[in-house]
């Protein structure tokens, strides 16, 4: 249910606080009735208090749901002197759903490591490199001709730029581009 359904739900709480300052020697049933009164009266704040945090609803309504199962296990911990039921059960929802972020970015930084953390953990006999030889290029490089050839190795393989090129070479810069051009339609018809 959407968020608004349980803000316009919710109904006056002004008891419900007073009668519930005294739970430390409730029975298990009473623990029952304590929880179900507390998800009753107070939902809607609980999850407010989560949406402030998850923005997702169906995630906060999930975190909710965590929320009174806590609450239900660590109700013999709730002491009345220190706070009332309602704060106790917002700093539980609110911590809970930290929990889950704090997961999620655990979670997504395992996900998202470094290539160079890859490249250590796997150890310097598995290294990547790209041999033209064994993919097929060199094979393919015949269609082309020697001027072609020597521009395409400085600008892919050298990191040259086509300004680089031009100097180099002494062409002209739109030429050096056309020929590059030129070379990847040659090389292209190999591949389709």
């Amino acid at each position: 249910m959407p968020v608004t359904f349980y803000l316009k739900n919710i109904p006056n709480t002004g008891n419900f606080l007073v009668k519930t300052n005294n739970v430390s020697g409730q029975s298990k049933h009473g623990d029952d009735v304590l929880l179900s009164t507390l998800f009753r009266n107070h939902s809607a704040e609980l999850l407010t208090t989560i949406s402030k945090i998850i923005p997702q609803i169906e995630t906060a309504e999930d975190i909710l749901q965590d929320t009174f199962l806590k609450v239900k296990t660590c109700i013999h911990s709730y002491n009345a002197d220190r706070s009332q039921l309602l704060t106790w059960s917002k700093t539980i929802a609110r911590n809970t759903a930290l929990d889950y972020l704090r997961l999620k970015s655990s979670r997504n930084s395992r996900l998202n490591q470094s290539i160079d953390f890859s490249q250590a953990e796997l150890g310097s006999r598995y290294i990547c490199s790209i041999n033209i030889d064994r993919i097929g290029l060199n094979q393919l490089f015949f269609a082309l001709s020697d001027e072609q050839l020597n521009i395409l190795k400085l600008f892919y393989y050298e990191g040259y730029t086509h300004e680089e090129i031009s100097e180099e070479l002494a062409i002209p810069l739109g030429t050096i581009k056309t020929r590059i051009r030129m070379s990847i339609i040659i090389l292209r018809k190999f591949f389709n």
